[in-house]
């Protein structure tokens, strides 16, 4: 198809969902071609030794000549910390040679251009995971009124939750002086969910898949879906 920009996407191995979502979501002005990185737990040193090992795969992913190539882990581009997100862009990009974009700067995005500050955030994380995460938000400016944690090690147990449970976790740990709602992680199930979270609980919701794509389309010309981007401007 004439015109169709290539997404080059680097996923944990154990990462059921994100591919799945980004397959049904992108527009079709947007080809998805994807390549795995080893990761079996959600663990500060898993997570360390998968971004080593990132280079490998971005060197695989270079034969699809993709137009942008997304690091698709949350607490992956998250662990070192603020600024950790747009270094690992940078060695990503230097091996590739292609802008490179990683969820946890997505969010950030997202959430800014939302005008968030108040945040209640969402994970299936350990409690260390978590805490490294609320200081990344804090300091990238936002307050993190509290973070609710799962406590899941194994990333295929993650990405076998069923929508629902994810649904129902965030309804019951809503919070009324939360100004906006983040649901981490790119293997949890949520794009389908948004629109009813966002309804129900009367906030804006983002979640690391709908970040990550929202910033794909506007970063690759792709055409907004109004629904699930709805609040977020294009």
């Amino acid at each position: 198809m004439s015109g169709v920009k290539r997404l080059g996407l680097l996923i944990p191995s154990s990462d059921i969902t994100m591919e799945r979502e980004f397959c049904k979501y992108l527009p079709d002005t947007i080809s998805l071609h994807v390549t795995r990185m080893p990761l079996g737990e959600v663990t500060p040193e898993s997570l360390a030794k998968m971004a080593k090992e990132s280079a490998k795969s971005a060197r695989l992913i270079m034969d699809a000549e993709p137009h942008l190539i997304v690091y698709g882990c949350t607490s992956g581009s998250f662990l070192w910390g603020k600024g950790s997100d747009e270094k690992l862009e940078r060695k990503i990009a230097s091996i590739s040679g292609v802008p490179t974009l990683t969820t946890a700067h997505a969010v950030v995005e997202a959430l800014k251009s939302l005008g968030a500050d108040t945040l209640v955030v969402y994970t299936p994380y350990i409690e260390k995971i978590n805490q490294i995460e609320k200081k990344f938000f804090e300091d990238n400016g936002f307050s993190v009124l509290s973070i609710h944690g799962m406590n899941i090690v194994k990333d295929i147990e993650i990405g076998k939750l069923d929508p629902q449970q994810v649904y129902k976790f965030v309804v019951e740990h809503d919070e009324p002086k939360a100004g906006t709602l983040f649901i981490s992680c790119t293997n949890l199930k949520t794009l389908d969910i948004i629109p009813k979270l966002r309804k129900e609980l009367g906030k804006p919701v983002v979640s690391s898949n709908l970040a990550t794509l929202w910033t794909v389309c506007k970063r690759l010309g792709g055409r907004e879906k109004q629904e699930i981007f709805e609040g977020l401007p294009y």
